[in-house]
């Protein structure tokens, strides 16, 4: 019985050390180019699997098992992973004529090197470790304390702050570089933050929009900060400006679709029952985006974007790319192209005009669909049904229905452009889905929230 206390006192001090992790990992990839430097994205998985390998340890030391709302967490992981490992070990040759997409003429040669469902194994392998990672945080973060979650939305709200004033002071400034240690060789003209591209720079405030306004707006009853109602609502008045103003001031149409779409997300999600004074109150932070949108256009003209809505439907290449992809094998969209192969997998089908090789779809569900096909997709599709059965709170609180707001911004966002693929943004999407599934936030099915103010 000592041994299962000083046990589980041991995983209650490691939980902090979890927490921070999380919330440097949260900061710290985006600053770095949005997560795309070289060595980041590795750096997040050790980082990552060490915090996860670490409470493994101590739990197998007489600790906690998993209980029936932890065990949930493991259908999508196990789903995805057994057919990433299908894609990758080696068939027999009976099964070549199932292969995704390898052209008919080489699928039939003889001699041809088939011998395995996706044509880049690596490739398929460092994605599962990176959904693993990513899977890895939801979990972490659905398992965090009231307070620890509160601290999380916090981060980002800061982060969320930062990244909008200095892609707006950079633009204004007509900045060439990134801390002066990267050069700005795209998108000099927009508001791009520490992000490469102005599209992942819009994406990540779209996130966080939402959530970090449900966060600003609750108040002492939820667990929010002691400060008085008026103080709370032109906090959340101020960040709806700033953040307003850089969205728009990054000129990425979807981007701002995807912002507008997470606001009203979140306003339709709070008028049920008790939540719609937060309805109300949330107005006014939402009415302010209006008045970014008349700022930044004043300040910095708005010629740009509407010039780049209006050349959308004859200057889009997206729309080759996702049209394209109808030529490759039927077999493709069974059982998939191969986990992380769309870059290589895409040259067997590139028109020639397209100047650029495509390394993503500018699609993430279509990018989905192609990498695992419709069985595969099928299947996670099933097992993600599970897990949300298993885990989801009876009622979502305020917190989560902000999070969930931002998890379908990005959700829109992804329609035509690759975020869950971008460090800086995939992470913070991915906390976000643990918030939205967080067992102490919100009041969780026949169990009591133990542990809620940890």
């Amino acid at each position: 019985m000592r041994r299962r206390s000083t046990t589980s006192s041991r995983l209650a001090r490691f939980r902090q050390v979890q927490v921070a992790g999380v919330a440097l990992l949260a900061v710290g990839v985006p600053l770095t180019l949005g997560g795309v430097l070289p060595g980041t994205r590795a750096l997040m998985v050790a980082t990552v699997a060490g915090l996860a390998a670490g409470e493994c340890l101590l739990r197998s030391l007489n600790g906690p098992g998993p209980d029936r709302w932890e065990r949930g967490w493991a259908f999508p992981w196990l789903v995805l992973s057994s057919i990433v490992l299908l894609q990758v070990a080696p068939l027999p040759g009976s099964l070549q004529s199932i292969l995704g997409a390898y052209p008919e003429t080489l699928r039939w040669a003889k001699d041809a090197p088939i011998s395995r469902l996706s044509p880049v194994p690596i490739a398929s392998v460092a994605y599962w470790a990176t959904f693993s990672c990513y899977w890895a945080v939801a979990w972490m973060v659905a398992r965090f304390g009231q307070r620890q979650a509160h601290l999380l939305l916090g981060v980002l709200t800061a982060l969320a702050v930062f990244e909008a004033l200095y892609g707006i002071g950079a633009l204004a400034q007509e900045s060439d570089s990134i801390f002066g240690l990267w050069p700005r060789r795209d998108h000099v003209g927009d508001a791009t933050g520490t992000f490469v591209n102005r599209n992942h720079f819009v994406g990540l405030l779209a996130l966080c929009w939402p959530a970090c306004l449900a966060w600003l707006l609750l108040d002492r009853s939820e667990g929010g900060a002691s400060w008085p109602e008026p103080i709370r609502l032109g906090l959340a008045l101020l960040f709806s400006l700033i953040v307003g103003t850089a969205i728009f001031c990054g000129h990425s149409r979807v981007g701002l679709l995807a912002a507008l779409g997470g606001i009203a997300t979140w306003l339709a999600l709070s008028v049920p029952g008790r939540d719609a004074r937060v309805n109300r109150r949330a107005l006014w932070p939402c009415c302010a985006a209006p008045a970014a949108a008349v700022a930044g256009a004043v300040w910095f003209g708005s010629g740009r974007l509407i010039e780049r809505f209006v050349e959308l439907p004859i200057h889009q290449q997206r729309f080759l790319v996702w049209k394209s992809l109808l030529e490759l094998p039927s077999q493709t969209w069974v059982l998939g192209a191969g986990a992380g192969s769309f870059g290589d997998v895409f040259k067997t089908v590139q028109p020639g005009r397209l100047a650029t090789s495509y390394a993503y779809a500018h699609n993430d569900w279509l990018e989905f669909l192609c990498d695992f096909g419709i069985v595969g997709t099928g299947s996670i599709a099933v097992a993600v049904w599970l897990w949300w059965r298993r885990t989801r709170p009876h009622r979502l609180s305020s917190l989560q229905r902000g999070a969930l707001a931002g998890v379908a911004a990005i959700a829109i966002h992804c329609l035509a452009d690759f975020d869950l693929h971008v460090p800086g943004t995939a992470l913070g999407f991915w906390v976000l889905v643990g918030v939205v599934a967080n067992r102490h936030l919100g009041r969780m099915r026949g169990a009591a929230s133990e542990g809620a103010t940890a």
